[in-house]
């Protein structure tokens, strides 16, 4: 019995060295990884300061490439339409855009009559700089014209 008390008394010491043996490495393995999620902690906190500076610059961008493409849009109808700043005769009007390299129809020369009409009323008056800037002004003549002359 007390040799068999040995024998089992040494195998249950193997078993303990063998278990304290794999502890030790398991304890070492967990400092690893958690040595490496650390770092990876902080490379992930770096990215994400990264990832928000990012984010502003493409708000920024963004902002600025709406506003590029408005004045963009805003100088292409305002270069479309020759009425604008370069009106030197009645004959410029046939630049508008719904005319220009368009045909003439019957509604669109209406619409011009009805313009042309309006003149009718000012018969008598001298036409001085003020009168023509009056029509520009309030008979689609002048910044509005292009969207005048527009169906």
């Amino acid at each position: 019995e007390n040799s068999e008390l040995k024998e089992d008394i040494e195998e249950a010491s193997i078993r303990i060295n063998t278990t304290s043996t794999q502890l030790e490495t398991t304890q070492l393995r967990l400092k690893k990884t958690r040595e490496q999620l650390n770092s990876t902690k902080d490379l992930l906190e770096v990215t994400r300061r990264n990832l928000t500076l990012t984010e502003a610059d493409l708000a920024n961008k963004t902002t600025m490439l709406t506003e590029t493409q408005e004045e963009l849009e805003d100088a292409l109808n305002k270069a479309e339409c020759e009425l604008n700043s370069t009106v030197t005769s009645t004959w410029d009007m046939l630049y508008s855009p719904n005319i220009f390299n368009e045909i003439l129809t019957l509604e669109k020369l209406a619409y011009f009559k009805t313009k042309i009409e309006k003149l009718s009323f000012f018969v008598g008056v001298r036409m001085t700089d003020t009168v023509i800037r009056f029509f520009k002004f309030y008979h689609g003549f002048g910044q509005d014209a292009c969207e005048d002359y527009e169906d």
